[in-house]
Order: C-alpha cells, then sequence, then structure tokens
C-alpha cells in the first residue's frame, strides 16, 4: 500500500498546477456567473413576462420558475460548466497513463517492486483525487455566492443534491478515458477527449 500512495504522491506533485490551474479556471467561471444572479432573475423575469402564455404552456415552462431561483439558475449554470470539468476529467485521466507511456517512464515503474495493478491504482486515485478538487473549486465558488446574493432561494441542500448528481457523469468520462488508457497508452488524451 506504501508504494501505491508514493505514486499517488509523485503523481499529485507533478500534476498540481494542472490541477490548480483548472481549479481556479472553475471557481472564477463558477464565481462570476453566480455573481450576476441578482442581475438575471431581473433580465429572466422581465423575458418570461413578455412571453405568450401558450407559448409558456407549449415548452412546458408554465410553473417553471425560470432564473428567478438561485437553486434553478445554479442548475443552468453547472449544466455548461459540468461540460468543461468532463473535458477535464478525460484529458487529465487519459494524461496520467499516456505521459507515462510516451515518455516510456511506465517502464520505470514496472522495473520496480510494485504490480501494475498498484500503478494503475494510484492513477485512478490520483485521477479521482484531481476531479474531486476541481469540481469543489465550483462547489465552493457557488455556495459562497449563494450565501452572499442568493437570497431566499439559496437552498444548500438542493445545491448540493444538484452538484453531486450532475458531477456523476465527470466521474463516469473519467473512468472511460482511464479504460481506454490502460488498454492501450498509445491513444494521446485529446483523442481520447475527441471520442
Amino acid at each position: 500500500m506504501k508504494k501505491i500512495i508514493d505514486v499517488f504522491i509523485f503523481d499529485m506533485k507533478s500534476n498540481k498546477k494542472t490541477i490548480l490551474i483548472w481549479s481556479l479556471v472553475i471557481f472564477l467561471l463558477m464565481t462570476l456567473y453566480m455573481a450576476l444572479f441578482p442581475v438575471m432573475k431581473d433580465i429572466a423575469t422581465i423575458k418570461m413576462e413578455a412571453m405568450p402564455e401558450g407559448l409558456l404552456e407549449f415548452m412546458g415552462m408554465e410553473d417553471f420558475a425560470s432564473l428567478d431561483n438561485f437553486v434553478n439558475y445554479y442548475g443552468l449554470i453547472y449544466s455548461f460548466i459540468i461540460i468543461a470539468i468532463s473535458f477535464f476529467a478525460v484529458t487529465f485521466a487519459g494524461k496520467l497513463i499516456y505521459a507515462e507511456e510516451h515518455t516510456g517512464s511506465i517502464e520505470f515503474l514496472y522495473s520496480l517492486d510494485i504490480s501494475r495493478e498498484a500503478i494503475y491504482l494510484a492513477k485512478i486515485m490520483t485521477a479521482i483525487c484531481g476531479l474531486i478538487i476541481v469540481t469543489f473549486s465550483g462547489l465552493f465558488a457557488t455556495l459562497m455566492c449563494g450565501l452572499l446574493v442568493g437570497g431566499d432561494t439559496f437552498v444548500f441542500t438542493k445545491i448540493i443534491s444538484i452538484f453531486f448528481v450532475t458531477s456523476f457523469s465527470s466521474l463516469f468520462f473519467l473512468f472511460v478515458s482511464l479504460s481506454i488508457g490502460a488498454f492501450t497508452g498509445k491513444i494521446s488524451p485529446s483523442m481520447i477527449g475527441a471520442m
């Protein structure tokens, strides 16, 4: 187990810049969008009032609380941000194995007293830990803005449930990327992302 932890720590140190940059970008994006909630609430209310009743019923929006609710606004914004987070998950996880194969350092790891399974377990732990850091940076920005500008429509438990349910999609893509990388380390992360 110590060797798995050693490889994990080494991978985290090697990739800390990538994780930090992605975390900062996601944090800033979520802060920007969520801080704009009061302005977007007013715009959405005006737009919804201007739409004909028949069109709203046809679109299934007659009882839609639109963007005047912080939780609904978060759900809309996070559905776009999760695409970027999923892209991070795919490229980051794919790069963990591809970089080792491409530079030949995987042969060095194989020559050590550590099994292939242990190496891949350490890579999985690194990928999951990186994804958790990036996704939680967006959640932290949302909660911070929710407390500041969310008002009565900020409901902590609903934000958390949307976060966890939606975040599983990026975890799925992370495992797909790791699986492809485990089968063949010859496919670049950008190619995996394109697939």
